[in-house]
């Protein structure tokens, strides 16, 4: 059986600006919409492998989740909610061949980690990343240095990636955290 996730835990709300702009940066830097607002070939064969991954005859529940990918990639914080619902229900815990049936259609965080990371990093001020979003305690924040900008913040899943890799990618699944929440307390 999956672990359960306590929804009540307390923290931050991430406060995004203006979500529109926001998840069209997010699609920009995964690399999926181009200047024009055009989805782009990464973005026709990650949605192409979503289709593989969607109706995958040994996970059933996964054609509960919306039929293009951008849908997933950008919906609210209450319909992932709404849809990890529906799969805890489901899904059972085969979460390593979950995980590879992702892995090998190249719907990998670890395949867009670094832009995911950019992100994060770049639009800092704009998500008003100052302090870890479970602790509330530890600086997080951006800094430049004469060569780059670094953070001083990790971006963690809520909805943990080993369990429910079709979140890996979601963009109100990220939670920035300080390193002692994200590698130490969480779990």
């Amino acid at each position: 059986m999956p672990q359960a996730i306590n929804f009540n835990q307390k923290m931050k709300r991430i406060e995004y600006e203006n979500v529109k702009d926001c998840e069209r940066e997010y699609l920009k830097a995964l690399g999926f919409l181009d200047e024009n607002e055009e989805f782009t070939n990464s973005y026709n064969k990650l949605n192409n492998n979503w289709k593989i991954i969607r109706e995958n005859k040994d996970f059933p529940f996964l054609i509960s989740l919306p039929k293009e990918i951008k849908n997933l990639l950008i919906c609210s914080y209450e319909k992932l909610v709404d849809y990890f619902l529906e799969l805890y229900k489901e899904k059972g815990s085969d979460d390593k061949n979950l995980k590879k049936l992702f892995d090998d259609n190249k719907f990998s965080y670890d395949c867009y980690k670094n832009f995911i990371a950019d992100f994060f990093t770049k639009n800092a001020d704009k998500l008003k990343i100052h302090s870890c979003f479970y602790c509330d305690a530890a600086y997080t924040g951006v800094f430049s240095t004469d060569e780059e900008v670094r953070r001083t913040f990790d971006v963690d899943h809520f909805f943990p990636k080993s369990e429910y890799p079709m979140f890996s990618l979601s963009l109100y699944n990220f939670v920035p955290s300080c390193q002692v929440c994200n590698s130490r307390v969480k779990g």
